[in-house]
């Protein structure tokens, strides 16, 4: 909001604001991993009236987001697509690391294991093929732009067939609405 653009409505009766845009910044997170981000409201109560500070659930309403490097990447529409872990190593650990499985505990390590689509467009088609071209797996992925996590997608090593995947290399490829298709390849060492 400007400060020319306020009017009367906008401040209180003290001459203060009513409304306050927040920017805030956090620093040194990884853009592969997710993290857990909410907002809450709080105030200092009324000490005469016996009303003790207030604060909203720190667990309502809280988003799943995967950090961006820039602000400016948030509104460019075409990025190079990547896949990571590549090479996804059994040996690895990444569970250990907390790349996967980290909201499901209660699972065994092959049913956390992932493979992760990043700068996705909110909508396309991911195709998984095996290197003699057979489709291993077709995912679709659509989310709405305003979702903090449309820009990735997991995917569970889990072939159309509903089997594991074996060791080997793969090709991908992402169509995006307007026709226009990206390749890679990925390794699976298991």
């Amino acid at each position: 909001m400007h400060i020319d653009s306020l009017v009367d409505d906008d401040y209180t009766d003290e001459g203060y604001f009513k409304f306050f845009e927040y920017e805030f910044f956090i620093e040194n997170l990884l853009p592969t991993v997710s993290y857990w981000i909410n907002v809450t409201a709080f105030d200092f109560g009324s000490p005469k009236s016996g009303l003790p500070a207030l604060e909203t659930s720190k667990v309502l309403n809280i988003q799943e987001a995967y950090p961006l490097i820039f602000a400016d990447d948030s509104t460019e529409t075409r990025k190079q697509v990547y896949v990571y872990p590549n090479p996804y190593r059994i040996d690895a650990e990444y569970r250990k690391s907390g790349f996967e499985g980290r909201t499901q505990d209660d699972r065994p390590d092959y049913r956390v294991r992932a493979l992760n689509f990043a700068n996705l467009p909110p909508q396309c088609e991911i195709k998984i093929f095996s290197i003699d071209g057979d489709l291993i797996r077709h995912l679709s992925h659509d989310f709405t732009f305003s979702d903090p996590t449309h820009r990735h997608h997991k995917w569970d090593l889990i072939t159309r067939n509903t089997q594991m995947i074996v060791s080997g290399l793969y090709y991908w490829t992402v169509e995006f609405p307007d026709g226009e298709v990206q390749v890679g390849k990925f390794v699976v060492i298991m």
